[in-house]
Parts: C-alpha cells; sequence; structure tokens
C-alpha cells in the first residue's frame, strides 16, 4: 500500500483509513485540525490513490492494516474503512490498542440482505464507470446522507474505484456485531445525527455494547462537514 504520514515524528501514532473514493492524502487536513500532538499515518486503500487494485485480497488488505497499526496508539477509520479496521482487529486484536470507527456499517446479518446490497453496489460501479467520477461525484454527494455537505474534491481512476466497490463492498464483509460485543479493545463509535441508517447503527452500538458512542451534528462525513468538533472527540478519547 501507498502510505502518506502527516505530523511531528514525536506525534502520537495514529492510524487513518479513508473511506471509498478517499485516499491517504486526506490526512493532511486532519492532522492539522488535531494538532502536532498526533502523526497520522494513512494508506491508500487498495483501488485508491497510488495504490493499485491488482490481485489485493480481504486476508491482503487486513494483514496490512494490522501491521501499520501494531506501531500506533490509535486507529481511526471512516465509513469503508472503519469496516476494514474492525475486520483487520477482529483477526489481529493484539495489534490494535484503541480504535475510533466514523460512520461504519456493522454489518449484514442475512443473505438476502447480502444479496441486495451486492446489487446495489454493482449499479454504483457501472454508474461510476459511465458518468465518470466528476459527474458520479456531483450525484452521489447530492444523497439526504451528506446533509448538505460541500463535495471534496475526488481524484482517482473510475476503473479501480469501482472494481474496489465490487471487491470489497458490503455485501462480502462479516457481520461484526459479534466482535462489537466482545472486543476488549477501547473503542469511540461516532456518527453523523443527520445521517439516519447510520445513527441507528450507533443506537444499536449503545444499546449493546459498552464502547463510547457520540453523535455530533453532521452528516455521514463527520470529520469532513464538522473537523473541530471530530477533533475535540477524537482528541477527548485519544489523550
Amino acid at each position: 500500500m501507498n502510505i502518506e504520514r502527516y505530523g511531528p515524528d514525536s506525534g502520537i501514532p495514529c492510524l487513518w483509513v479513508h473511506g471509498w473514493l478517499g485516499d491517504g492524502s486526506e490526512g493532511k487536513l486532519l492532522q492539522d485540525i488535531l494538532g502536532d500532538t498526533f502523526q497520522l499515518i494513512c494508506p491508500d486503500l487498495p483501488g485508491h490513490g497510488q495504490t493499485p487494485l491488482e490481485d489485493w485480497t480481504f486476508p491482503k488488505v487486513l494483514q496490512e492494516l494490522a501491521l501499520l497499526a501494531h506501531d500506533c496508539e490509535a486507529a481511526m477509520g471512516y465509513s469503508m474503512g472503519g469496516r476494514f479496521l474492525m475486520m483487520a482487529a477482529a483477526k489481529a486484536p493484539l495489534s490494535f490498542q484503541q480504535l475510533v470507527i466514523e460512520s461504519s456499517h456493522p454489518g449484514l446479518q442475512s443473505e438476502k440482505e447480502r444479496t441486495a446490497r451486492k446489487q446495489v453496489d454493482e449499479q454504483r460501479s457501472d454508474e461510476l464507470m459511465e458518468k465518470g467520477l466528476c459527474d458520479f461525484c456531483d450525484q452521489w454527494y447530492s444523497a439526504p446522507m451528506w446533509a448538505g455537505l460541500t463535495p471534496p474534491e475526488r481524484k482517482g481512476d473510475s476503473e479501480q474505484l469501482a472494481g474496489a466497490l465490487r471487491k470489497f463492498g458490503l455485501s462480502h464483509q462479516p457481520d461484526l456485531r459479534p466482535w462489537l460485543r466482545t472486543t476488549r479493545n477501547r473503542l469511540l463509535w461516532l456518527a453523523g445525527s443527520k445521517d439516519q441508517p447510520y445513527v441507528d447503527h450507533a443506537r444499536w452500538v449503545r444499546s449493546n455494547t459498552t464502547h463510547q458512542v457520540e453523535w455530533i451534528d453532521a452528516g455521514h462525513n463527520v470529520h469532513g462537514q464538522c473537523s473541530e468538533q471530530w477533533a475535540e472527540s477524537v482528541r477527548h478519547f485519544l489523550v
């Protein structure tokens, strides 16, 4: 994986894993907001940034993330990135100390749900290929879940990004609720209060686990829409 690092070498090392359509470069702004107390280690997931999709598999991605997390005091992930981190921590719990999970899905529970989600992701991938990244994002970020977010600049290859969704989408991922109930990893769960489906996921985490749960007045992309509040929550949890 291509890896970007932001912040001083003396900073608390924290892994940051972006979501679908993002890349590791977004860590620069986040480190600026968090301050020099932290150093962010920011990989590009396969199919994103400068990491080609190639022959990456789930086991290879999870192993790489666990290796990166092993030398970090915390691992933070957004949306797809948060799901990857939870899967990696379930496989290699001793590599992770603290986790911050933002706007992530705890997993699908039935084959019916998986089949339906696979169809949705296939359709999204096809639309991305047909429209191109710019036009796709214009439509993508107009959805209610983003709550008026100013669309972030997205770069990348449409074929690679579409392939990443087909290969690593939610329909291929396990139900993480059993892990969330039993993990001893310290965990902060963040959700945007205007992103209703993920509000419901956060409520499940609060009702069924002992993890810390916070809602911030934002849509799905909490760190992009309410960066100061996001940073305050992260700093309070980690320091």
